[in-house]
């Protein structure tokens, strides 16, 4: 999708650049999907063309902007356009020195639940038929596979990436499970902890801003206060 509109830039050294449009989410307090419309990406070619066309007129810093930007090219048909893949195109734009996106999403994907009729699962000690006698037991799963946007894949591209400022920005909303759980989010607050782990891992330190639910009770709040001085502390705790 390309908008035929022309930008109006405040700035000589700074640019917003809008990479998707719309959001496939339904947030329970959000008009975004209704007054937006369904997620669209702008081709990875188009957007390359009008940052290299800004650097040429002096621009330094661009920020990639989408309602839900980690969903951007799901919509597009053929391999090499995902977010990572734009992130390493277009930080690898000759002559640009910064660039930021906003705004990331927490969500989980959604995972297979057993039915009744699932059998229960046992425990055994026989190794699967592709080990061998004395080999080594297979490693642990990567903490929280389950990440349907802010994937390791992000977050390597930005670490891997120079002109990509190692800045997330990953709105909280609560640190109530079930506050979460109402607005649809599709997360929980250990979830949005492994983020911050694995970007703490990876990056520099982040500091989360926690954007609170509208009118939370007094426990929900709290929650969302230890919640932001836990995400802040140099150590965070589990």
């Amino acid at each position: 999708m390309e908008d035929p509109t022309q930008p109006r830039r405040n700035s000589e050294t700074c640019a917003w650049v809008n990479v998707i449009y719309g959001c496939n989410e339904r947030c329970t307090f959000c008009v975004v999907p209704t007054t937006r419309g369904s997620e669209q990406s702008r081709p990875i070619a188009a957007i390359q063309a009008e940052i290299s066309e800004l650097v040429a007129e002096g621009y330094k810093e661009v920020t990639l902007l989408g309602q839900n930007i980690d969903s951007y090219g799901r919509d597009l048909k053929g391999a090499g356009q995902t977010f990572p893949d734009l992130l390493r195109a277009v930080g690898s734009t000759p002559g640009l020195a910064r660039m930021r996106f906003v705004t990331s999403h927490p969500r989980c994907a959604a995972q297979p639940q057993p039915t009744a009729t699932t059998a229960p699962t046992t425990t055994t000690t026989t190794p699967p038929p592709s080990a061998s006698p004395g080999s080594e037991p297979t490693a642990n799963p990567p903490p929280y596979p389950c990440a349907r946007y802010m994937s390791m894949r992000v977050i390597d591209a930005v670490a891997e990436t120079p002109a990509v400022c190692e800045m997330f920005h990953i709105p909280v909303q609560s640190g109530d499970d079930e506050v979460l759980r109402e607005m649809g989010r599709g997360y929980t607050v250990k979830r949005f902890k492994q983020i911050v782990a694995n970007i703490r891992e990876r990056c520099a330190a982040p500091r989360p801003a926690p954007e609170p639910s509208p009118e939370p009770s007094p426990s929900a709040l709290t929650l969302a206060l230890a919640l932001a001085r836990t995400l802040t502390s140099p150590s965070p705790s589990p």
